[in-house]
């Protein structure tokens, strides 16, 4: 048998191949397109975070519903500062009078209420929401008129207060403070219902600046009004101190209408910022209805937890807006940790594509030529080429499958003996031996060239031929461990010791020596060759069975 004799398989052209084996070219694509797949979905994914659709990325605090969890907490509060007006109102006490209380709390009220105002119109570039931007323009003129409230408060700044106030200018203040908030709600609960579109709302910068030019003119001419015509203006209180009958039917009415928008509010809820709109409606009923049942004044232990209320009141808004900044601040940084993981494994895949790709037109560079060099016709040079790289693409196919992770040698030899197996003629036994990528290649390759030349030349040849592939693992579990494969053959031709070289052998002798530093057997028996292949167990991602030597 001229078993170094280059042959091939029976197979001329491409549709000769059966479906199951696949091209090389076409495993090659089909890497590319997996490799182009997963770039695109990267790429996705940063736009998503880059270039957020307006339509579909919205607060969860404006558009989702409350949890469980979250109403319960409402409720909790709510119930907690009805609790302590309940106790608060049997005592009518008179506490010292502290003049800087009312500048602490209105600075406190301020600086909470202009946070929320800048948070909400952040949240109205987001969600393109009308009603949101009323909602912000409320809180924003709710922390410009605290600035006259305190300025005017009598003792805060100056006995008799500043800006020309009477005794009626702080009081009138405050009720067109909590006037201008109500209908802002009110507007809100009102214009929600509306669809979030693009052009809704001006820019953010823009809506900012008009709304800050609108209230400070809308503040300054309230201000203007109360004080200048304060000896006009309805009476709330006879001195510093003490209540006029008005307070209280300003206070009732200021009941009244807070119960309306918190109807309002409740019959058209949708959020979790519904729900805390309607804790800080709450919180200044409670406010107001200590004032209105005549239980509080000036300076009154009453009149202190009220003014306590409404920090509670400016508060509540505030934080909820920035618990949720917070949690998107923390998905956003989970989402750019995954992203640059993303672009990492991308880049890596990329490279090693790169280095796989290259190595293969190396390999396939090397074969054509000594492919060109052991053929005598063109004919014979394109089957042979033909046949050596489909037997590339069995390996590469096999590794894609496993995701590059090895190839077990079982699945291996049964793939490239199938088109040569018939009932009975091949036995395939050994332990479960997963391959090295690298040394799969250079394996497929050597038992490509022993199973063409077998069919075509020995005992695949022939009806009465057998051929048994043998392997198993010497010295177990030791440095010097070697994976030993027995070709053997029985059955066919006699065979005849080659005369000369051909690349099969070289493929078979020079490849597996110097790629994988292995040991190459050859022997031409008469009644059919016989070659065992060494190579290092290093090359051997893991093993399931127990070994015995060869």
């Amino acid at each position: 048998m001229p078993a170094t004799t280059s042959a091939t398989k029976p197979y001329q052209t491409v549709t000769d191949v059966p479906k199951e084996r696949t091209s090389y070219a076409a495993a090659l694509i089909s890497t590319v397109n997996r490799i182009g797949s997963l770039v695109g979905l990267k790429g996705n994914f940063a736009s998503g975070f880059h270039k957020p659709s307006m339509d579909t990325f919205q607060s969860a605090l404006v558009i989702a519903p409350p949890t469980m969890r979250q109403r319960r907490l409402a409720l909790v509060v709510v119930v907690l500062q009805l609790v302590a007006c309940a106790v608060v109102a049997p005592f009518p006490a008179h506490l010292p009078r502290m003049d800087s209380f009312v500048p602490v709390i209105l600075a406190t009220i301020f600086v909470a209420d202009f946070i929320t105002a800048v948070l909400l119109f952040s949240q109205t570039s987001v969600a393109a929401s009308r009603a949101i931007l009323v909602l912000a323009n409320g809180y924003l003129f709710s922390a410009l008129i605290v600035i006259p409230h305190a300025l005017t408060f009598p003792g805060s700044f100056a006995r008799k207060g500043l800006l020309g106030a009477g005794v009626q200018s702080s009081g009138w203040l405050n009720v067109f403070w909590h006037l201008g908030f109500l209908a802002a709600v009110a507007g809100y609960a009102f214009l929600k219902s509306g669809k979030h579109r693009r052009g809704a709302v001006p820019t953010l910068a823009l809506a900012f600046f008009w709304s800050l030019a609108i209230q400070i003119s809308l503040v300054c001419a309230l201000t203007w009004g109360v004080t200048a015509g304060d000896s006009y203006m309805p009476r709330l209180f006879f001195d510093d101190l003490t209540n006029a009958p008005g307070v209280h039917y300003a206070a009732g009415m200021l009941v009244l209408i807070s119960v309306l928008v918190l109807l309002l509010v409740w019959v058209r809820r949708t959020s979790v910022l519904d729900l805390w709109l309607m804790v800080t409606i709450c919180m200044l009923i409670s406010e107001m209805a200590l004032v209105t049942s005549g239980m509080t004044a000036r300076f009154y232990l009453g009149w202190y937890v009220s003014r306590t209320l409404a920090v509670a009141i400016s508060l509540v808004v505030m934080i909820a807006l920035l618990a949720e900044a917070m949690g998107l601040h923390v998905e956003v940084l989970k989402a750019n940790i995954l992203l640059r993981r993303e672009r990492d494994h991308t880049i890596l895949l990329i490279s090693e594509l790169d280095h796989r790709v290259k190595n293969v037109l190396a390999s396939v560079s090397a074969i054509a030529v000594r492919t060109q060099e052991s053929s005598r016709t063109m004919g014979e040079f394109v089957v042979a080429l033909n046949g050596r790289i489909k037997s590339m693409a069995i390996t590469h196919e096999l590794l894609s499958d496993r995701r590059w992770r090895g190839v077990s040698l079982t699945q291996l030899i049964h793939r490239e003996l199938a088109p040569f197996a018939t009932a009975g003629n091949t036995q395939i036994a050994g332990p479960d031996v997963i391959l090295d990528g690298e040394a799969a290649q250079v394996i497929a390759l050597a038992i490509h060239e022993l199973a063409t030349n077998a069919a075509k030349y020995g005992a695949l040849s022939v009806k009465s031929g057998r051929v048994a592939v043998l392997w198993s693992l010497t010295a177990d579990g030791q440095e010097d461990s070697r994976l030993c494969i027995v070709w053997e053959e029985n059955g066919g031709p006699q065979v005849v010791s080659p005369t000369r070289s051909g690349l099969g052998t070289g493929i078979i002798c020079e490849v597996i020596p110097y790629e994988l530093g292995g040991n190459v057997d050859c022997v031409y028996r008469s009644e059919g060759v016989r070659c065992k292949l060494e190579i290092p167990a290093s090359w051997l991602k893991r093993s399931k069975s127990e070994y015995c030597g060869s």
